[in-house]
Order: C-alpha cells, then structure tokens, then sequence
C-alpha cells in the first residue's frame, strides 16, 4: 500500500507540474508519466483519464488550501497578510492559477481552484468593506470589483508563466502586488 501511495504522488507532483507548464489542453499524460518515472498504463489506472488525473491533481487535497483571518490590528494590515497568504499559495501551487483561467479545464474541475479562490475573493472582500467602514479604505472603491482585481493580479501573474521571460522571479511578485494594492485602495 506505501508503493501504491508513493507512486500515486509522485503522479501528482508531477502532474501539478505539468498542468502549471502547459494548462490542461497542452499538459501530455506521456510526459506526465516520464517526470513521475512511472508507466503511462498506472496513470491512467490511478485516475482513468485526463480529465481524472487532473481533477486530483488541483482538488482541494492538492492545492485548495484553506484562508484564515488574521490577527492583524487594522484591517490594512490584515487585507496585506491575506493578500499575501494568497500569493505564496499561488507561488506554490501554480496549477491553481491555470486551472482557474484555463475554461475548459474549469468547466472540467469547477469545484476545487474555484472554491479556493471564491474562499479568498470572500475573505478580500469582507476585509475591504470592513475597512471601509472603519475609515481605512476608500470610501469610492468598489469592494466586489477590488476583490476581483486583486484576485486577477495575483493568478494572472502564474498563469502568464509561460509567456514570461525565463528570469521571472515569483517571490518578489507577491509583495510587490501586494503593495500596489494597499496603495490602490487605502487613503
């Protein structure tokens, strides 16, 4: 039973990987299978498809890690830890970020990157409009859409990856779009 749950994620290491690279329509079981140094045939009788292989491979066991609020003093400090929390997640999980703007592989897995990501966009959110009421934010900004914009910003940037120069360096994004935010949006 280990070998079988070694092997099993090894197939999803390497499936997050490739899914990351290419998206869903450019991501090949072949290569899947050479980077997790398994057979093809066990891929496809872990998860019987594609479709299968990538459902696990960014469910909510994989990537859909879950946002907590923070403890912060005011809701602009708060606002950059969660902004930030979500950033590293993306960081390191960047299949999450294709998924969500890969639409087909969305309609095929509408549960796990959505669900993670209307979790932040619910938390940005409430913070922003928390903040507002307290005097911290602009009273002029629309949370709903700043939430939205603050979401496309941060996954925007891992699922242009590939169209990135190779010296993109994705731990200085995060803070850097995080700070741009909090200038957007506080007074």
């Amino acid at each position: 039973m280990t070998r079988d749950r070694d092997s099993s994620a090894l197939i999803l290491r390497a499936a997050c990987a490739e899914f990351a690279e290419h998206g869903y329509a450019g991501a090949r079981v072949a290569r899947i299978a050479s980077r997790a140094k398994v057979n093809k045939q066990l891929i496809f009788y872990y998860y019987g498809t594609k479709a299968g292989l990538y459902a696990a491979a960014t469910g909510p066991g994989q990537a859909g890690a879950q946002l907590t609020t923070s403890d912060a003093a005011t809701p602009v400090e708060q606002l950059r830890d969660l902004i930030n929390r979500l950033a590293n997640h993306l960081e390191q999980h960047p299949e999450l970020a294709t998924a969500l703007t890969d639409r087909g592989a969305a309609d095929r897995n509408a549960g796990s990157g959505r669900q993670f990501l209307e979790q932040a966009g619910r938390m940005i959110d409430a913070t922003i409009s928390r903040g507002q009421g307290m005097g911290y934010f602009r009273d002029d900004l629309d949370p709903r859409l700043a939430t939205r914009q603050a979401l496309v910003l941060l996954a925007g940037f891992h699922a242009l990856a590939p169209a990135l120069s190779e010296n993109r360096d994705a731990s200085r994004w995060g803070p850097a779009a995080t700070d741009l935010l909090l200038r957007a949006f506080a007074w």
